[in-house]
C-alpha cells in the first residue's frame, strides 16, 4: 500500500519533471521566434550593406546607423499595418456581431462547482476573465477580442472596416489612372508646390498613425484582452466531468500567456519574413566570385531561410498546445484525464500533433521526434545567418567585393 510518504516523493518527481518540461517549453518558443524575427534583424545590415557598396557610400558611422535602423522599421511597419486591419475587423465584428457574451458571475450558485474546481486546482476564478455564451455551437476555447482605439481614431477605423473593399477597389483605380495619364498630370506633380503639399500631408498624419498605432499595440500586445469563452451547454459538464475541468484549465493556461493573440501575430509575421529572406540573400548573390557558386550560395541560403522560417511558424501553435497541456495537468490524476481525453479525439480525427502532444504528455517513443522538429529550424537559420553576416561583414571590411 503507498504510504503518506511514497505520494509526497512521487508528487515531488512529478512536480521536478513538469517544471523542466516547462522551462524546455519557453527556451523552445523564445527560439522559434527568433527564427521567424531573424530574417527582420538581418534586413538592417543587409541595407547599409547595399547602400554602401553601390552608389555613393556613406562615411560617417553615425548616418550609417540611423541610416540601418530606418530601413529595419519598415517590415516591422508593413506588420503592424496588417496587424492592425485584422484587429480593427475582429473588433468591429465582435462589437457589432450578433453573438453576445456576457460575464460569468462567479457568486451564481450554477457556477459554484466551477469555482470549486478552479479553487482545488490552485487557481483564483476571480481572476479570470471568463465569459459566457447562449450558443449551442459554440466550444470551449480561448480567444483574443481586439480593442478599439479610444476617441474619434476609433471611430475612424470603425468607419472604414464595412468599408474596406470599396477603399481599396478606389486607391487601385487611383493608381492605374495615374499611371495612364502620368504624362498629362507631370506638369503639376513635378512642381515644388506638389512635392511641398505632399511633404506637408505626410507630416501632418505622423502624430496621428504614430498616436493610433501606439494605442493599439498597447491594447492589443502589451495588455491584450483574452478571453475563455464557456458556452452555456458547458456548465454542466464543468460540474460533473473532469475531463471538462482539465480541458478549461487547457484553456486558461492560453489566455495567461496571451497564445490567441500571438496567432494574429503568426498569420502575418512568416509571410514577410520569407520574403526578407531574399532581400538578405542579395548579399550572397551580388559577389563577384564564379557564377556557379554565387547560384549555390544564393539558393542554400534562401532554402534554409524560407524553410526554417516555414517550419518555426508550425511549430509555434504546437509549442502552445504543449504548454497548455502541461500547465493543465497539475498532477497524475489529470494527467490520465488530458491523455484519455487525446486519445479520444486521435481515435476519431487522428492528427501527427495529437500523437506528439500525447508522447509529450506519456514519454512516449515519438519524443524524440518531436525534439528534432524543434531543432531542425533552429540550425536552418543558423546557417542562414551565418552565411549573411560572414558575407556582409566581407564586405563591408573589404575582404569580399559586391557588384551591385
Amino acid at each position: 500500500m503507498e504510504t503518506v510518504d511514497d505520494r509526497a516523493v512521487a508528487g515531488a518527481s512529478f512536480a521536478s519533471h513538469r517544471s523542466r518540461q516547462l522551462h524546455s517549453l519557453s527556451r523552445a518558443h523564445r527560439a522559434l521566434w527568433a527564427v521567424i524575427l531573424a530574417p527582420f534583424a538581418l534586413f538592417p545590415l543587409v541595407v547599409v550593406t547595399i547602400g554602401q557598396a553601390g552608389g555613393d557610400p556613406v562615411s560617417n558611422p553615425i548616418a550609417i546607423l540611423l541610416y540601418g535602423l530606418a530601413a529595419g522599421c519598415l517590415p516591422f511597419a508593413v506588420v503592424l499595418i496588417m496587424v492592425m486591419q485584422v484587429w480593427a475587423r475582429r473588433s468591429y465584428d465582435h462589437r457589432h456581431g450578433g453573438m453576445k457574451y456576457r460575464p460569468v458571475d462567479w457568486s451564481d450558485s450554477a457556477w459554484e462547482r466551477v469555482r470549486a474546481a478552479f479553487v482545488s486546482a490552485g487557481l483564483d476564478p476571480d481572476r479570470l476573465r471568463a465569459v459566457s455564451v447562449w450558443d449551442q455551437r459554440a466550444n470551449l476555447r480561448a480567444r483574443h477580442i481586439p480593442r478599439p482605439t479610444p476617441g474619434r481614431l476609433g471611430r475612424l477605423a470603425d468607419w472604414t472596416v464595412p468599408r474596406y473593399n470599396l477603399l481599396y477597389i478606389a486607391g487601385a483605380v487611383l493608381g492605374i489612372a495615374a499611371a495612364v495619364f502620368q504624362n498629362d498630370i507631370s506638369e503639376f506633380t513635378d512642381t515644388p508646390v506638389f512635392m511641398v503639399f505632399i511633404a506637408c500631408a505626410l507630416v501632418a498624419m505622423l502624430p496621428f498613425a504614430w498616436r493610433h498605432g501606439s494605442r493599439q499595440i498597447r491594447l492589443n500586445l502589451r495588455d491584450p484582452d483574452n478571453i475563455v469563452i464557456i458556452p452555456s451547454h458547458w456548465r454542466p459538464q464543468l460540474r460533473r466531468e473532469p475531463k471538462a475541468t482539465v480541458r478549461l484549465l487547457h484553456e486558461i493556461s492560453h489566455v495567461r500567456h496571451g497564445d490567441p493573440g500571438i496567432r494574429r501575430l503568426l498569420a502575418v509575421c512568416p509571410g514577410i519574413g520569407q520574403f526578407l529572406v531574399f532581400v538578405d540573400a542579395a548579399t550572397v548573390s551580388s559577389l563577384t566570385a564564379n557564377a556557379g557558386v554565387v547560384a549555390a550560395g544564393f539558393v542554400g541560403t534562401v532554402t534554409l531561410g524560407i524553410l526554417s522560417v516555414r517550419r518555426a511558424a508550425r511549430l509555434i501553435p504546437l509549442v502552445h498546445e504543449l504548454r497548455a497541456d502541461t500547465e493543465a495537468c497539475r498532477d497524475a490524476e489529470t494527467t490520465a484525464q488530458m491523455v484519455a481525453f487525446l486519445r479520444e479525439l486521435q481515435t476519431r480525427h487522428s492528427s501527427e500533433e495529437k500523437a506528439l502532444r500525447l508522447a509529450s504528455l506519456t514519454n512516449g517513443p515519438q519524443i524524440r521526434a518531436l525534439r528534432r522538429r524543434l531543432v531542425v529550424p533552429v540550425a536552418m537559420m543558423a546557417g542562414c545567418v551565418l552565411t549573411v553576416i560572414s558575407t556582409a561583414v566581407g564586405e563591408l571590411t573589404g575582404v569580399l567585393t559586391l557588384s551591385v
